[in-house]
């Protein structure tokens, strides 16, 4: 009942899970899984993640793909949603253009 209770920090030694938990998040938040995203963020993955060669962070991924409960998700853990990826957009601008 606890397992989204601890969140280790990224540079915590007890956190055991092993590598970088960010890039995981950055599969996830594009689709309806918030199971899978909270649990990556509850174990120290960075809401703020820039993924460089896809010249995202993670809001911007979940925002263009529609998820906005990812958006929420993220927001809640920290994630900046003034962040502008390399075209110089925000989150803002992805979800702005779907309506």
């Amino acid at each position: 009942m606890l397992a989204y209770a601890h969140r280790a920090a990224r540079d915590d030694p007890t956190n055991t899970y092993g590598g970088d938990l960010s890039p995981q998040l950055h599969s996830s938040v594009p689709t309806s899984n918030l199971e899978t995203s909270l649990r990556l963020l509850s174990l120290g993955a960075d809401p703020n993640f820039y993924h460089k060669e896809k010249g995202c962070c993670l809001l911007h991924t979940a925002a263009r793909a529609g998820q906005t409960s990812q958006v929420e998700l993220l927001i809640v853990y920290g994630a900046h949603p003034g962040t502008t990826h390399s075209q110089s957009n925000t989150p803002v601008h992805y979800t702005a253009s779907m309506k």
